[in-house]
């Protein structure tokens, strides 16, 4: 029975366990499947009593931490740390781009640039007839939205009474 590091609970039910083993090996020199079964389903339950001690302790202890949470669950769901491979992007001409430098450039080169490029497009055109909207809006929505005027005093109170905390804690 291999030692639950995480878990220091379980050591005791992992040495009855072996303990029980031992001792019907002694006594009966060839255990019964019977108190095989019933030592196994004993020890069993004493390793599920033991885990969920140690896990409500744990979260109780950490209930102000949800990262520390957040890496127990991804623990105990064997969820590991994915360790990505570095971008590689091809440019206009074919050419790899491997940098993390080279790929944030060319992503900025190409959001900064877009809405010239649009415009460039659509003023280059021979047929311009864009149309009205009723070509791609069949019904015409007969509700409304109003939105009241405000002051910077009311988005300034609103701001301050929202919790001053990162989302990881």
């Amino acid at each position: 029975i291999q030692n639950h590091g995480s878990c220091p609970g379980l050591r005791m039910p992992a040495r009855a366990k072996n303990c029980a083993i031992k001792i019907s090996s002694r006594l009966l020199h060839q255990p019964t499947k019977e108190f095989m079964i019933s030592s196994k389903k004993f020890c069993d339950k004493l390793v599920k009593l033991a885990k969920a001690k140690h896990y409500k302790k744990f979260f109780e202890e950490h209930k102000l931490n949800s990262k520390k949470q957040w890496k127990m669950i991804n623990n105990l769901l064997n969820r590991k740390l994915k360790k990505h491979d570095p971008i590689q992007l091809a440019d206009d001409e074919g050419n790899t781009l491997s940098t993390n430098a080279q790929v944030a450039q060319k992503f900025n080169n190409y959001f900064s640039n877009i809405a010239q490029n649009i415009k460039n497009q659509i003023c280059s055109r021979r047929n311009f007839d864009p149309g009205g909207f009723d070509k791609f809006l069949s019904t015409p929505c007969p509700n409304t939205l109003y939105l009241t005027p405000t002051s910077p005093q009311e988005v300034e109170k609103i701001i301050s009474s929202l919790k001053n905390k990162a989302t990881l804690d």
